[in-house]
């Protein structure tokens, strides 16, 4: 995991903002930097698009309570796939 990794997965769940409204009312959201940095730790390269979606919803479900399942997850599992990939 390095930086420029981070500040990719940030951008990349920062535009799909899977908080809606709710991300407003988070003070230390950050852009979703903890989360990035949480999928980031648990991704290789060579995890598969699907591994990813259901890592990334797990991270944003508990760290959110919300209820955000793999085939919503999966497009933002590609751009995250293709970043580290990079």
């Amino acid at each position: 995991m390095n930086e420029e990794h981070i500040k990719k997965v940030k951008q990349i769940l920062t535009t799909w903002n899977p908080l809606g409204n709710r991300a407003n009312e988070i003070s230390d959201l950050n852009n979703y930097q903890t989360e990035a940095i949480d999928i980031l730790f648990h991704v290789s390269k060579n995890h598969s698009v699907g591994q990813i979606a259901t890592l990334t919803k797990t991270v944003l479900n508990q760290a959110f309570n919300l209820e955000i399942s793999k085939e919503e997850a999966k497009p933002y599992a590609k751009m995250i796939h293709k970043a580290i990939k990079e």
